[in-house]
């Protein structure tokens, strides 16, 4: 079978996709609630999570149809990997590639596809999110925003999948000495450097002579080092456990490399420790994609600011039986007048005023706020310790917002208006659900009022 991406890219694509270990495995109920909310908003029969191996489709989490599997040569998300982001179809019958294709003219009877790329954590196109009807239809702008949005939450969760098995390989490393390219490092029982490899000094930079005698959280800790990971090491080597760790250290040029620790304690028959060795695994490379995947499982690609899956997280804290946080409010932010913003300069224009609307809501927003992107034109903050009068003062200066234009690279100027709902906790909700659902209400009630804002209390 014959493939339009190059061999040396396919290579790389299958890598990525075997990586993730989907394949082998059931339909994965991680995608559930993405499908079947893409079933309620575009009110298709079928739905499905695919993913496109060498020879073979995998249909994941589907709605509607039956089969798990298709030749990759018939499918249409084989298609949709080749896109940038979004492919439709909107009647098969009348497109080439399709109007003959045994999925058309035979069950199912595909006559509309849309189908958004799902990508793995180095950005290769691995699968598709996609809807699939038995009649013609087309999809608006509006539409279209709201399926890619949909697919970014299903390729989140690739990438906390991913995430957790990064995490569970750096808990299988074991402690093999043999291995003389990795650090190998034997301290005395006051955890000074007795001696170390050449493994070790090619990874720290150092010398055994540099090092003998001292301690080496003198010479390879920095400012970015876990205080916390420091002292779990310190808990177990009191304890006379074995330790074991990722930890950020620093070479002897001050550069930052992560390592997978592993160290046991030295007994004499007595029972006594009189020294430690550890070897340490030079992990920069996992630590880096993980790190990687944890940003863009919490953070929106287009603005930079945590998406909805953070924001639900920090209120669960936040609000949980053991927080010391008595009172916070939350602001649901929606932006009027975007969708004529799309519809009249396009999609590109539209994600410009989005990145600027999020600039703007970071300079009015403190450090300790929350301020995320909950999807489409809906933004949101959450203020910690804030008074009734404080929060109308917030509403406030975010409808200040609106009163400058945005500049487009066209040159054309927008504006833009918005509506804020606000709840606030404990006194309208104590749950995190009830808190959204809230404060939802109230922006709905602002919006129809077009009062600007509207708080949860005020609601009659």
């Amino acid at each position: 079978m014959r493939h339009s991406t190059s061999t040396e890219n396919e290579v790389a694509r299958l890598r990525a996709l075997q990586e993730l270990g989907l394949l082998d495995m059931p339909d994965d109920q991680r995608f559930d609630r993405i499908t079947r909310l893409a079933k309620v908003i575009f009110d298709t029969p079928i739905v499905f999570v695919s993913f496109i191996d060498k020879e073979q489709q995998f249909l994941k989490s589907s709605i509607g149809i039956n089969i798990t599997s298709t030749p990759r040569s018939i499918s249409f998300c084989h298609h949709a990997i080749e896109q940038d982001q979004l492919m439709i179809v909107e009647d098969a019958l009348l497109d080439e590639r399709f109007k003959v294709n045994p999925l058309v003219i035979g069950e199912p009877h595909i006559r509309f596809y849309a189908g958004a790329v799902l990508r793995s954590y180095d950005r290769y196109a691995i699968g598709t999110l996609c809807i699939i009807d038995t009649r013609p239809r087309a999809l608006t702008q509006e539409e279209q925003t709201l399926l890619l949005d949909l697919a970014q939450g299903a390729q989140n969760e690739l990438h906390l999948h991913y995430m957790n098995a990064l995490q569970q390989e750096n808990q299988r490393l074991s402690w093999i000495s043999g291995q003389i390219a990795n650090g190998v490092l034997y301290t005395d029982v006051n955890k000074r450097v007795v001696w170390c490899n050449e493994g070790f000094s090619r990874l720290s930079g150092y010398h055994l002579e540099e090092l003998r005698g001292k301690k080496t959280s003198e010479v390879l800790q920095g400012p970015e080092t876990s205080e916390k990971t420091i002292q779990k090491l310190r808990r177990q080597i009191d304890k006379g456990w074995p330790f074991e760790a990722d930890i950020l250290n620093y070479n002897k040029n001050g550069k930052a490399y992560w390592v997978h620790l592993y160290g046991v304690p030295l007994r004499r028959e007595s029972g006594d420790i009189y020294g430690y060795i550890a070897m340490q695994y030079d992990v920069t490379a996992k630590m880096n994609r993980y790190l990687e995947l944890k940003k863009m499982a919490y953070v929106d690609e287009l603005t930079g600011l945590a998406n909805r899956r953070y924001l639900e997280k920090r209120l669960d804290q936040l609000m949980g039986p053991h927080s010391i946080n008595t009172h916070l409010a939350l602001f649901i932010i929606d932006l009027n007048g975007f969708k004529k913003i799309n519809d009249t300069f396009g999609h590109i224009a539209g994600d410009g005023v989005l990145a600027e609307i999020a600039s703007r809501l970071i300079h009015i927003s403190k450090q300790e706020n929350i301020t995320s992107r909950l999807g489409g034109d809906e933004f949101s903050i959450v203020i910690n310790d804030i008074s009734q009068d404080e929060v109308t003062q917030i509403c406030e200066r975010l409808l200040k917002l609106c009163v400058d234009p945005i500049l487009l690279e066209t040159g054309d100027e927008v504006t833009f208006g918005m509506s804020i709902g606000v709840a606030r906790y404990p006194e309208d909700a104590t749950t995190v659900k009830n808190l959204f659902y809230l404060a939802d209400q109230a922006m709905y009630q602002a919006k129809r009022n077009e009062t600007g804002f509207c708080i949860h209390a005020e609601i009659e």
